[in-house]
């Protein structure tokens, strides 16, 4: 309490005084550091530091600490605090005038409390911000914090349940301001998803809003995924290529079937060899690409799946096995290249499909763009 260092405070060698390498309780009120200080592989039930300046170098690495609040405190020289795990994290109204390191740190538990979220609370960084490969388990608070330099969250993991909005926002600004566009729509599209979240809370007062957020999610997960867009896109157009086929049943089918009489798959069908010898083979290559892509795709593979059933629904109920009328039906503006009138689902049809190439465009550019 209110003292004065002007040479270092710790040393290594005196660890092997500490049992087990174990602290209870750590605390400095008012207290100036000249020197560098140095607290390396602990374990630390609590450590409180008010109202102090580190004039040398804070370096604190690789400690296990249950609860750490630093409070209205000044760091000018490098902040090193690589590889800690934090229960309990609160720095508030403190200022690092130079490079702040928290690689590699865990903050929280997997019990992801509010009380274990990370905060940064009325904190500036006037250089650089270092968060790479830490976790964050229970999320982090950065409302009130001032990122003046660059922010490094490489392979950075947040738990987007306990972190709020304005974090999100924040992290994007900061990725915005040093030109890494890709890495900032990252941050954007957990934004909008909070935002989603605020505006399910005050239903039914926000109805409209919340519709168009929850459709922008679904359609390309805020415009972030181009997959999932190209995906709605071909699902849509299969089944209102359904709804044509049956407007048309007799004018389809009659040319399907005498596409279907000329080609090889009527003369396989119709040849018990050849129609065994093909069950035989596209049977187990087909049950490969599942367990394929299931396995090593994930959601991606199911998505995939997903759109082969339907496809092979489809082609047997219409036998338009070159999917020509889902091609035809794809394209937004064919009433203005073409003569006819439209009826209402046809035009919901096409406003819908217009908005998602729309989306797959905007998500192709978000991830590509340079500026």
């Amino acid at each position: 309490n209110r003292v004065k260092f002007s040479m270092p405070l710790f040393k290594t060698n005196q660890y092997n005084y500490l049992n087990d390498r174990t602290i209870g309780l750590l605390e400095f009120i008012q207290c100036t550091f000249e020197k560098k200080f140095e607290l390396n592989k602990l374990k630390i039930t609590l450590f409180t530091c008010f109202d102090s300046l580190f004039n040398g170098k804070f370096e604190f690495k690789e400690n296990e600490i249950d609860l750490f609040t630093v409070y209205n405190t000044n760091f000018e020289s490098i902040s090193d605090l690589y590889g800690c795990k934090f229960k309990r994290f609160n720095i508030e109204k403190s200022i690092f005038n130079n490079f702040a390191g928290f690689e590699k740190c865990i903050f929280g538990t997997e019990n992801k409390l509010d009380e274990e979220v990370a905060v940064f609370k009325h904190t500036t960084f006037k250089d650089n911000f270092n968060i790479r490969d830490s976790k964050f388990l229970s999320g982090i608070d950065l409302r009130n914090t001032n990122l003046q330099g660059e922010t490094n969250l490489l392979n950075a993991e947040i738990n987007t349940n306990n972190t709020n909005r304005e974090s999100f926002r924040v992290l994007k600004h900061s990725f915005d301001s040093i030109g890494n566009i890709i890495e900032a729509n990252k941050y954007y599209q957990k934004e909008m998803k909070k935002r989603e979240e605020e505006l399910r809370r005050d239903l039914p007062s926000n109805l409209f809003e919340w519709c168009i957020f929850k459709i922008h999610g679904l359609s390309s997960n805020h415009s972030q995924n181009s997959l999932l867009a190209l995906f709605w896109i071909y699902i849509i157009s299969l089944f209102f290529a359904l709804f044509v086929f049956y407007e048309k049943e007799d004018e389809y089918l009659n040319k399907f079937n005498c596409t279907f009489r000329n080609s090889w798959l009527n003369y396989t069908y119709n040849n018990d060899g050849l129609f065994d010898f093909a069950i035989i083979i596209i049977i187990p290559i087909i049950l490969g690409i599942i367990f394929t892509l299931i396995n090593n795709y994930g959601k991606i593979g199911l998505w995939i799946l997903f759109c082969l059933f339907w496809t092979g629904s489809y082609i047997l109920i219409t036998h338009d096995y070159s999917l020509s009328i889902v091609a035809n039906s794809v394209n937004p503006f064919s009433i203005i290249t073409e003569k006819g009138t439209l009826t209402l689902g046809e035009l919901l049809y096409k406003i819908i499909i217009a908005y998602l190439i729309y989306q797959l465009i905007i998500s192709i550019r978000q991830d590509t763009r340079r500026k």
